[in-house]
């Protein structure tokens, strides 16, 4: 079952941009990769998935938008804790102030950083920055994760979170971007690729030419 699907369409911005997005199908259980270069339009695909931005293609979401989380690729945290931006996620949900910092200290343990609860955005990294913005995506229990370009300020510790979270089946589906597909082509279903000569579709799994190879753009 398709829990989103896109036609093939186009988004316009001001200042006569245009970005054309591929027709793409989001199923459960499915995890996609979306690989290309920048201003191939991945940001855009993934705004469009999470029912931010509107296309002129055919759009349909058999789950509704609360069960659409999104990473953007530079996630803002406000000036408060790691631990209170994670439960401000909840805040417009009608949860409860204990249920709500129970499940953020549960999402901030997730991506191992319950030692971070109590620091402001000022005294982390760019890598445990990403890691609480995370937390923050996750901690309303999505049905469809979006990530976008979620490795770039990680360290290896933070890019296995990420790998764990495409093998956590209690995320019905996962689509993510990347300039290339070679770290996570093993944890993916599949990997479209975005360029100047328009989609295409393969399988995920390894490479056939060995494990972390480059593919060619």
């Amino acid at each position: 079952m398709s829990l989103l699907r896109l036609e093939a369409g186009r988004v316009r911005f001001g200042g006569g941009v245009t970005v054309a997005l591929p027709e793409i199908s989001v199923a459960a259980g499915e995890r996609i990769l979306i690989a290309g270069p920048n201003g191939s339009g991945k940001s855009t695909l993934l705004r469009v998935l999470a029912m931010l931005l509107r296309t002129d293609g055919r759009f349909e979401a058999e789950v509704p938008p609360r069960a659409v989380s999104l990473l953007p690729q530079r996630p803002y945290l406000f000036y408060m804790t790691a631990r209170a931006n994670v439960e401000l996620a909840l805040a417009a949900c009608d949860v409860g102030r204990a249920e709500r910092r129970e499940r953020a200290e549960a999402a901030l343990a997730r991506l191992g950083a319950s030692h971070l609860a109590r620091r402001r955005p000022e005294e982390l990294s760019a890598g445990e920055l990403q890691r609480i913005a995370l937390a923050r995506t996750l901690v309303t229990r999505p049905r469809v994760l979006l990530l976008d370009e979620p490795l770039g300020p990680l360290d290896p510790a933070g890019i296995e979170r990420v790998r764990a979270l495409l093998r956590d089946r209690s995320l019905e589906a996962v689509v993510l971007t990347a300039p290339g597909p070679a770290l996570l082509r093993d944890e993916v279903d599949r990997v479209v690729r975005l360029g100047a000569s328009g989609p295409v579709d393969e399988p995920g799994g390894e490479p056939e030419d060995g494990p972390g190879a480059e593919s060619s753009e």
